[in-house]
């Protein structure tokens, strides 16, 4: 009977880790395939697991009296409840540009209307010339995060003198958003299926247990 038991408990455990990684949904977002990220229609649902958001930024400059037209991209995101914001990741993958006498390029982080965190503006190009390497990332670090469920912001854009008409910059970037169970740490916790041996062993440990027990 007490196997019986004990057996329907590593059923149940190894039952349950399964569908708790196979529930989880993290968002990948590629705004070429998913639209323009712009609100108000732009509110992205996260899950557990890292979410990312890639999109693209930039101008391009028209002559006199066309105006510019000014890519900016900004979207909100859910973290649900019971779950947590761990660590926001910004990263500019590629730059193509043209006749660009500077170009810098700043994103925010936001809970509603609050700020959190700005990055530093980072000039991309000086005299058409391009000075940060890239793939360049920026880790949000001051942002107060661990941060609980709810509905933050994230945005950002490029600001650009050029050298001449119909001059243009298109900047590449993906943020990585880290949601995890809240009450867990990033650090402690085991992939998913590297924690199902772990569990199994626990669950073997308690059957033997019980058999010893028996055998008294």
């Amino acid at each position: 009977m007490r196997r019986r038991i004990f057996a329907a408990a590593v059923t149940a455990i190894l039952s349950a880790a399964a569908a708790g990684a196979a529930n989880a949904a993290p968002l990948a977002y590629d705004e070429s395939v998913g639209g323009d990220l712009d609100l108000p229609g732009s509110v992205l649902m996260f899950d557990d697991g890292l979410n990312t958001v890639r999109g693209t930024v930039g101008i391009v400059d028209f002559p006199f009296p066309t105006p510019s037209d000014i890519d900016v991209d900004t979207f909100d995101f859910v973290v649900p409840t019971g779950s947590e914001l761990f660590t926001v990741k910004l990263i500019y993958e590629a730059l193509v540009f043209q006749d660009i006498l500077n170009l810098t390029a700043g994103f925010s982080l936001r809970e509603g209307f609050t700020p959190l965190e700005f990055t530093p503006t980072s000039t991309l190009v000086t005299n058409n010339v391009q000075v940060l390497p890239l793939p360049n990332m920026f880790d949000f670090l001051n942002a107060g995060l661990p941060r609980p469920a709810g509905t933050y912001r994230f945005s950002g854009g490029t600001g650009s003198s050029g050298l001449a008409d119909n001059h243009f910059a298109t900047l590449t970037w993906r943020a990585e958003f880290l949601v995890l169970p809240e009450g867990t740490t990033p650090m402690g916790v085991v992939p998913v299926p590297a924690a199902l041996p772990l569990m199994a062993t626990g669950a073997l440990l308690l059957v033997a247990a019980g058999i010893r027990r028996r055998r008294r």
